[in-house]
């Protein structure tokens, strides 16, 4: 998965390398936070892995759990992810 690892990286770097001018004026520093992803319509998930991937490449220290495996059936309600660690961290790409 080098190719999507590459992708993840210039992604990231683009949207946030001037740093988080949403989280940094709003969230104090080493505010711990959870949030899970949650279907809200019936559906067969995709991507888990590469939200993993984007997560891991922002804080290495959060927390990433899949609940729901890609290529798997879902029905509104149901908990497909869930994320949890540091809200608001230096993300390396300042």
């Amino acid at each position: 998965m080098p190719e999507v690892e590459e992708i993840v990286e210039r992604a990231l770097d683009e949207d946030i390398a001037g740093g988080d001018v949403t989280t940094d004026p709003l969230i104090l520093a080493h505010t711990h936070g959870k949030a899970s992803f949650i279907a809200r319509a019936k559906g067969t998930i995709a991507g888990t892995e590469v939200a993993g991937l984007v997560f891991t490449n922002i804080d290495p220290f959060l927390k990433f759990v899949i609940s729901i495996n890609d290529g798997s059936e879902v029905k509104p309600g149901d908990v497909i992810a869930t994320v949890e660690g540091n809200a608001c961290q230096d993300t390396g790409y300042t």
